[in-house]
């Protein structure tokens, strides 16, 4: 029996990857940590296949992976200081555990424009500012690539995905086709990933050997019309370039 572990369950990424994780793998139990598990309303808190845990990045003495396959992490902080200590000083702490604990494979939820190369991006000075303030000298998406770079080299086998904008709004993105690239800027600009879809791909990664230590963008291309558009997440994880790898092939800052 597999057993997974969802870091911020409480948010909406989470929600819909302990959702998701439920139907993937009917037999899976998945444990949903959260700071404050009084709080959280999602549906599947009575799931008996669900352990709600109460359990902080931010003091690494609350984590606990024992006899868990795949860790997602897609809890993000609030703040200067708690963006440091969660999309910084977290994803490090949550590798370390990860490792401790025998964890196969740990998934980072990022986030689109993330690299510094994308400095000048008004999305992403946007969204470098919008939790952080504007007095820094770094802000949410900085903390976020220096928490990608501690995950690559901390020595624990991990998936990074970098996903556009995010929406649960009343657009129809049910029709809406994945894709990734390996740009380290905006793939698919303008697309937006329905969190489910997200849900969904981080899963599919997680089992993947073509994601084996790989950082990959996520977005969404309009309703497929040709068949060799409906191609299966295998065939959309194929061409992707592990990031050790990736670095000897181009300058980049990703991976270093």
């Amino acid at each position: 029996m597999s057993s997974y572990a969802v870091i911020g369950a409480r948010g909406g990424t989470g929600k819909a990857l302990v959702k998701a994780l439920l139907t993937f793998d009917t037999t899976a139990k998945v444990r949903a940590i959260v700071r404050d598990p009084s709080v959280v309303t999602a549906d599947w808190i009575t799931n008996e296949k669900v352990e709600l845990i109460k359990g902080d990045v931010t003091n690494p003495t609350s984590l606990d992976f024992s006899n868990t396959d795949t860790v997602f992490f897609a809890a993000s902080g609030k703040g200067y200081d708690l963006c440091q200590k969660v999309d910084r000083d977290g994803v490090l702490s949550t590798a370390k555990q990860c490792q401790k604990d025998g964890v196969r494979r740990m998934v980072l939820i990022s986030s689109g424009l993330v690299d510094p190369i994308n400095r000048w991006n008004f999305i992403r000075g946007i969204l470098n500012t919008i939790n952080t303030g504007l007095f820094h000298s770094l802000g949410m998406m900085d903390f976020k690539f220096e928490g990608e770079n501690l995950l690559r080299s901390s020595g624990q086998e991990y998936t990074i995905i970098r996903p556009g904008r995010l929406g649960d709004d009343a657009r129809d993105l049910t029709k809406a086709v994945p894709g990734v690239g390996q740009t380290n800027g905006g793939f698919l600009n303008g697309s937006v990933v329905d969190r489910e879809l997200l849900a969904y791909v981080a899963i599919e990664a997680a089992t993947s050997e073509h994601t084996k230590n790989v950082t990959f963008e996520l977005g969404t291309k309009p309703p497929a019309t040709l068949v060799e558009d409906t191609t299966s997440t295998e065939d959309m994880f194929s061409t992707l370039v592990q990031d050790s790898k990736k670095t000897e092939m181009e300058s980049t800052t990703c991976g270093q």
